[in-house]
């Protein structure tokens, strides 16, 4: 008994797949790459202002597994505190107190990251990004 793909060489000398049924993708090649350029100049568009911008007749579902195929995932975007001129100005007089100080006064000194955590849903946006970007 022979295997299915040796059966197919012997009757059309070809190894490659048939055609599938099954639904038809909805996009076009040209769509797929104006969905991923869409991002790359904005990776905070979201999915459904881009059916409207490219008059795309499909699903944001369908936008996004057209991302999820170019390797692009959604994230929640870095949320940085602002550095401001009066907040710089803050650090360096913070800095210039502590400059004199001898190694001993530092020696009792512990350093620590601060997080912040919070119940609420603070985060209403999402960002489009490849894996480890920033």
């Amino acid at each position: 008994m022979a295997a299915g793909w040796i059966r197919r060489f012997t009757d059309s000398d070809n190894t490659t797949d048939k055609p599938r049924c099954g639904r038809p993708r909805c996009t076009t090649p040209d769509q797929d790459l104006a969905i991923i350029g869409a991002y790359d100049a904005d990776p905070f568009t979201p999915t459904t202002s881009i059916l409207s911008v490219y008059d795309i007749s499909c699903s944001t579902q369908t936008i996004r597994n057209r991302l999820h195929a170019s390797g692009v995932r959604g994230r929640k975007p870095v949320r940085k505190p602002e550095l401001t001129e009066r907040v710089m100005e803050q650090h360096m007089e913070y800095a210039l107190k502590y400059s004199d100080k001898v190694q001993e006064f530092w020696n009792n000194v512990i350093f620590c990251d601060e997080k912040t955590f919070s119940t609420d849903d603070e985060w209403v946006s999402s960002v489009w990004r490849t894996e480890n970007t920033r």
